[in-house]
C-alpha cells in the first residue's frame, strides 16, 4: 500500500526558530550595545565628577598657597622695617657708599677713649629723628661725657659752672636712657604691636608715629594668617562621604541624600555629585540618574603622626577633626629670630682734649640688645608623604530591553582627578623628624638666617651683643652658631634649637637672575655665621648691597633726606608686591 508523506509546513518550523533566533540575537546585540552605552556615560559623567571634585581642591589648594604668600608679605614687611627704617642713619644704609656688601656698623667718636667699635655686622633698631647720614646719635657706638673743669677757686664761679654741667649731665644721661626706650619700644611694636595702657609711659605711636608703628605687629599677623590657613586645610580635609543620591529609596547602598549637602564641608561632595548627576543623562525620570549614588573613595589615613606634637599639627587642637589629613598635611615653619635694638647706657668715661685724656661724666655707651621672636611662623610646606588626589566611585541600576538575571543589574565606576595648581612653598629649610626646621643643603636657608658666634667666655666687652653664649653647651647657649643646629619648630628635651639674625631674599636685581648664587652664602656652609672680624661679613640676601639697594629703593625720599610719614607708609605697601 503506497503511503503518501505530507511535507507542507516544515519550512514554518524552521523560519519561525530562526526568526526567534535572530530575535534574541539581535535584542542581544541591542541589549550589549545599550549596556556598553550605560557604562560610558556613567563612566563619562564619573569622570566629570572626578574633575569637579578635584576642581574644589584646586581652588582650596591656590586660597592656602596665597594665604602662605601673604606670610611671606608679612615676613618682608617686617624686614623692611627692621633692616632700612630700623638703620637709616647709618652710613651705608643711607648714603650707599661704593661695594659689595652691606655695613650695618656704627662708627666710633673721635673725642672717645678708647675708641671702641661696633665689632658685629648685623641691624640694630635705632631710631633718632634729630639726623641722619653720619650724623645723628644711632651712628655713633661712643657719644663722649662732658668733661669736670678744674676748680678756679674763684667765689661763685666754681658752684655755678659745677651745677650747669651737673644739669647737662643729667639731661643728657636722661636722654641716653630714653633713646633706649624708643628704640625698643619701636622693635617691639614691629616685632609684636604691643602697646603699654599705662599713661604714665610714654606710647610709642606717640614717640615715633612716622615709623609704621600703627601697623600690626609681624608676629601677631602672621599667626592670624597661620590659622586661616589651618581652617583652610581642614576645608580640604573634610571626610569622604559614602552614599551620596537624589533619593536614598531608590539609590544604591545611599544614606546621605544630595540635597542635605549644604554645609561649607561638604562642597567638594556637593560639586562632584551634581557635575556627575547632570552628565549621567537629560531626562529627569532616567532610571540612571534616579539611581545615580556616588562615593569618595579614601585615601589610606596615617594616624601616627597625631600621637606627638609636631609640625603637622601646630595650631591644631588636641581631638580636632582637622587632624584627620585625608588629602593634605601642611608643616608650618617656626624659627627661632632675634631681632636687636641699640640700647645706651650713661656712664663715666674719659676723652681726648688737646692730647690729654680727661675724665668725663654723661658718656653714653651703645649696646646691641636682642628681642627674640620665639616661633616665628615663617609658612607651610606640602608634606610629600600625603598626595593630594581626589578618587570616586559611582554606581547606576541598568534597565535594558530585558534582564535575564534575577537581580538588577548594577554597573560602577571608578575616577581619579589630582588637583591643578595651588603650589606651596616654598621650601626654605628641611623638616627633621616631623618637629625640627633645619637648613638646606643647598643654601637657600643661608639668605634666610644668620647665626652669630660671640665666643663662649661668658664675658661681656664693649662691642659683644646680648645676650652672649656662656658656653657653647647647647643647655646654656643662646645663638645658633652653625648649620648642624636647629633654627626652629618644636622644642623638647635635647632638640637643641637656637635663635638667629633674620635675612631675607627679597628679589634679584635686574640682569641677575642668572647669578642668583652670588645673593646666597659665599661659603660652603647652610647657614652664614657672623663674627668679630675687620672684614664685612657676611653677604647674602639683604647684606648684599646690590639687593639691598633693590630692597631700600622703594622708599622714596631717601636719596634726598626727605623721608616722611607717607612715604613710609607707601613704601610698607609696596614692598609687599610680588617678587
Amino acid at each position: 500500500m503506497d503511503v503518501k508523506i505530507n511535507y507542507k509546513g516544515q519550512i514554518s518550523i524552521f523560519f519561525s526558530t530562526t526568526v526567534v533566533a535572530m530575535i534574541t540575537f539581535m535584542a542581544f546585540i541591542i541589549n550589549i550595545g545599550m549596556f556598553v552605552h550605560a557604562k560610558i556615560n556613567l563612566q563619562n559623567a564619573t569622570d566629570a565628577a572626578a574633575y569637579a571634585g578635584a576642581s574644589v581642591q584646586a581652588r582650596q589648594l591656590t586660597n592656602i598657597a596665597y594665604m602662605n604668600w601673604e606670610m611671606r608679605n608679612i615676613y618682608k614687611e617686617w624686614m623692611f622695617k627692621y633692616y632700612v627704617i630700623g638703620s637709616l642713619n647709618l652710613n651705608d644704609v643711607y648714603k650707599s657708599p661704593s661695594g659689595t656688601e652691606m655695613s650695618f656698623r656704627m662708627t666710633a667718636s673721635d673725642l672717645a677713649v678708647p675708641k671702641v667699635e661696633d665689632a658685629y655686622n648685623f641691624p640694630s633698631t635705632c631710631v633718632d629723628f634729630s639726623g641722619s647720614g653720619g650724623v645723628g646719635l644711632c651712628t655713633k657706638y661712643t657719644v663722649p661725657g662732658l668733661p669736670r673743669f678744674k676748680a678756679s677757686n674763684v667765689l661763685g664761679m666754681d658752684e655755678t659752672t659745677n651745677a650747669f654741667v651737673d644739669a647737662i649731665v643729667s639731661e643728657k644721661s636722661a636722654d641716653c636712657s630714653e633713646r633706649t626706650k624708643l628704640n625698643f619700644l619701636t622693635a617691639n611694636t614691629w616685632a609684636y604691636n604691643v602697646n603699654t595702657d599705662d599713661t604714665s609711659v610714654n606710647n610709642i605711636q606717640d614717640l615715633a608715629p612716622e615709623i609704621g608703628t600703627d601697623r600690626m605687629g609681624a608676629f601677631p599677623q602672621a599667626i592670624e594668617v597661620a590659622m586661616r590657613i589651618r581652617n583652610l586645610e581642614a576645608q580640604v580635609n573634610s571626610p569622604p562621604l559614602n552614599g551620596i543620591c537624589i533619593n536614598p529609596g531608590e539609590g544604591i547602598d545611599c544614606n546621605i541624600s544630595a540635597g542635605e549637602l549644604i554645609s561649607a564641608s561638604d562642597e567638594r561632595a556637593n560639586k562632584a555629585f551634581l557635575s556627575g548627576w547632570r552628565n549621567i543623562g537629560t531626562s529627569d525620570g532616567n532610571f540612571m540618574k534616579n539611581s545615580f549614588t556616588l562615593k569618595e573613595v579614601s585615601p589610606n589615613l596615617d594616624p601616627s603622626f597625631k600621637t606627638s606634637k609636631n609640625l603637622s599639627t601646630t595650631l591644631i587642637p588636641e581631638g580636632s577633626p582637622a587632624l584627620n589629613k585625608f588629602y593634605l598635611d601642611l608643616k608650618l615653619m617656626t624659627l627661632n629670630y632675634a631681632v636687636f635694638y641699640t640700647a645706651f647706657a650713661p656712664k663715666l668715661g674719659k676723652v681726648e682734649v688737646d692730647g690729654t685724656t680727661i675724665d668725663s661724666e654723661g658718656e653714653c655707651m651703645a649696646t646691641k640688645v636682642a628681642l627674640p621672636v620665639p616661633g616665628y611662623p615663617l609658612g607651610y610646606v606640602k608634606s610629600p608623604n600625603i598626595m593630594t588626589y581626589y578618587a570616586i566611585e559611582t554606581k547606576v541600576n541598568y534597565e535594558g530591553l530585558f534582564n535575564p538575571f534575577r537581580n538588577d543589574i548594577v554597573l560602577s565606576a571608578y575616577a581619579a582627578a589630582k588637583p591643578f595648581g595651588g603650589r606651596i612653598g616654598p621650601m626654605l629649610f628641611d623638616i627633621k623628624n616631623g618637629r625640627l626646621v633645619k637648613s638646606r643643603s643647598n643654601q637657600i636657608s643661608s639668605a634666610y638666617i644668620s647665626a652669630l658666634n660671640v665666643g663662649n667666655t661668658g664675658l661681656y666687652e664693649p662691642g659683644m651683643p646680648v645676650p652672649i653664649n656662656i658656653t657653647s653647651s647647647d643647655s646654656d647657649r643662646f645663638w645658633l652658631l652653625d648649620d648642624s643646629d636647629a633654627v626652629g619648630g618644636i622644642a623638647g628635651q635635647d632638640d637643641g634649637i637656637f635663635f638667629g639674625i633674620p635675612n631675607m631674599i627679597w628679589d634679584y636685581p635686574d640682569g641677575a637672575t642668572n647669578n642668583k648664587a652670588m645673593y646666597v652664602a659665599k661659603q660652603s656652609i647652610n647657614v652664614e655665621v657672623i663674627t668679630k672680624e675687620e672684614v664685612l661679613n657676611p653677604g647674602s640676601g639683604l647684606y648684599n648691597k646690590e639687593m639691598f639697594e633693590a630692597f631700600k629703593s622703594r622708599l622714596e625720599g631717601i636719596s634726598s633726606g626727605s623721608v616722611d610719614a607717607s612715604s613710609i607708609a607707601n613704601a610698607l605697601d609696596i614692598i609687599r608686591a610680588p617678587t
